[in-house]
């Protein structure tokens, strides 16, 4: 498992929360049940319901929690992989519930590309970046999604941690605008929609253009080794300038020895 939320020991969580855990590969939706992945307030288990989403199985409680409680999370190995492997031991995490209830919108913080980016590299991962955790069941290809001007493109959505990535089937055309769009149907854990829908725009590189620095797959820039800026001619003038040197030296041996 690589996460959940709200993390282990987490406090001043809000009553109105989702409880998620993100595994680290797909898993057996049919093995996460009440009884394999279950929220406790030192007492009784909490009632409420199941999605999924890529890793992700969340856990909804059908009321509020209860305020400035201590409450447990346990998934069992009773939950399995896609091939039938269970978890190697269960995993338990704690929190504590605060006051009130999250009223407030999830934002966009940042996307790769940027806004209105220029040149961008064919292969590029598609991301936007949340002030907080996201629901990941609200997340598909209706919810964010990248079109070109006529179609939408097809590819794979994965929500990590607290950002959404989108990965094309194949490399974006040249030379073309793109627009990304997150609608309102995004909430955060507590079930808050975005205020607005989020859009923006990028064009990708012109063919046979060199992209923008080396993109892994994150889609964030490494660094790259910058063309040298005199090119053939460079070059050419390095090789004249070294052999004029040489004719030189070998001149002044020749005046030397005719001195002699």
């Amino acid at each position: 498992m690589l996460s959940t939320i709200p993390a282990n020991n987490a406090t001043g969580v809000a009553v109105n929360t989702a409880v998620s855990a993100t595994f680290s590969e797909p898993i057996d939706t049919a093995t996460v049940d009440g009884t394999s992945f279950f929220l406790n307030d030192g007492v009784d288990n909490v009632a409420g319901t199941f999605t999924f989403a890529d890793n992700t199985a969340t856990f909804t409680p059908s009321a509020l929690l209860a305020a400035s409680t201590v409450y447990t999370a346990t998934l069992t190995t009773v939950i399995t992989d896609a091939a039938g492997n269970p978890l190697a031991a269960n995993t338990v995490w704690s929190f504590t519930t605060g006051t009130g209830a999250d009223t407030t919108p999830p934002t966009v913080l940042s996307t790769s590309p940027a806004d209105n980016a220029t040149n961008v590299a064919a292969n590029i991962v598609v991301t936007a970046a949340f002030g907080e955790a996201i629901d990941a069941a609200t997340v598909d290809n209706t919810s964010f999604f990248l079109s070109n001007g006529i179609d939408n493109v097809p590819g794979t959505l994965a929500v990590v941690d607290n950002t959404i990535r989108f990965t094309p089937a194949a490399p974006l055309s040249d030379n073309t605008v793109y627009t990304a769009t997150i609608t309102t149907a995004v909430t955060d854990l507590a079930g808050n929609p975005l205020a607005a829908d989020q859009v923006w725009v990028f064009t990708t590189a012109a063919a046979g253009s060199a992209p923008p620095p080396g993109d892994d797959d994150d889609g964030i820039f490494g660094c790259a080794v910058a063309p040298s800026r005199g090119g053939t001619w460079g070059i050419l003038g390095t090789y004249v300038f070294l052999i004029l040197i040489a004719l030189g030296a070998a001149l002044r041996r020749r005046m030397k020895k005719t001195g002699e």
